[in-house]
């Protein structure tokens, strides 16, 4: 399992389902370039960096059979990777499913989130935000309210893993890189195709929060039905529900990949 973390985040969010999973599966986490122990990232369309990537990581350390697990942006790149490695590699794709938490498209955001990406999107806009999310991640409270919205049930988390989360704010950058990401949504970077059928995909499994203040459950039941994975689970959590509720989620990802 190649498991690849929301913007904003690094690879600690998996840590809960990790040890869920790790006795029955060679588990790779990675932070995305700009977040966590990763370089800086690099201009250029988002979704082509991060398939990149992926495909460095499967070729680096000779991956077999993966699973790609991905959350928000991270199951969005997973889609645009076996899409690329499809028509890459007919019959003989290195991914052999996927599991995609909470998927980023261009249609899935959440008012809150769509309206900081479409303000995003111009230079003004850019400024704007930019102030803003400086006079917020730096201070305690900030970095707080930032990891609280993406999490329903708070309690379920430990504190140093919340903790570890708000900390990454610490660094511009990291939030600069969210920044980023956000502004491409809307700009024709690939964002709008990725809910198009999955005919011709790796079999995928989708599970949405039902309580996801960042990519709305409402758009992600839409989403479903354009994408038509083989399964689909709404679960009570947040856009981290992978952190709230890791052993359903590892059960629901043991019985997937198994089948």
């Amino acid at each position: 399992m190649l498991m690849l973390h929301n913007g904003g985040t690094d690879h600690s969010i998996w840590e809960p389902v990790t040890k869920e999973l790790e006795s029955r599966y060679r588990i790779t986490a990675i932070d995305w370039l700009g977040y966590g122990e990763s370089a800086a990232m690099q201009e250029g369309r988002a979704l082509d960096i991060y398939a990149d990537v992926i495909a460095d990581v499967i070729d680096q350390l000779t991956l077999d059979k993966v699973v790609l697990v991905g959350n928000c942006v991270g199951a969005a790149a997973a889609i645009h990777f076996a899409r690329k490695d499809a028509e890459r590699k007919p019959g003989a794709r290195s991914v052999e499913k996927l599991v995609l938490f909470n998927v980023l498209t261009s249609s899935t955001l959440a008012l809150g989130s769509r309206t900081a990406a479409r303000v995003l999107t111009t230079a003004f806009g850019r400024r704007v935000m930019q102030g803003f999310s400086r006079l917020v991640t730096q201070r305690e409270w900030g970095r707080s309210v930032v990891v609280g919205f993406q999490i329903k049930a708070a309690g379920m988390v430990s504190e140093r893993l919340r903790t570890q989360l708000a900390d990454r704010f610490r660094q511009p950058s990291n939030a600069d890189t969210l920044m980023a990401l956000g502004e491409q949504v809307f700009l024709g970077f690939g964002f709008e195709k990725l809910d198009k059928t999955s005919n011709g995909m790796p079999p995928a499994m989708v599970i949405w929060g039902k309580h996801n203040q960042v990519l709305s459950v409402a758009k992600g039941r839409k989403f479903i039905q354009r994408y038509q994975p083989a399964q689909h689970h709404i679960e009570h959590g947040g856009h981290l529900l992978m952190m709230e509720a890791p052993q359903r989620c590892a059960e629901l990802m043991t019985n997937f990949v198994s089948e």
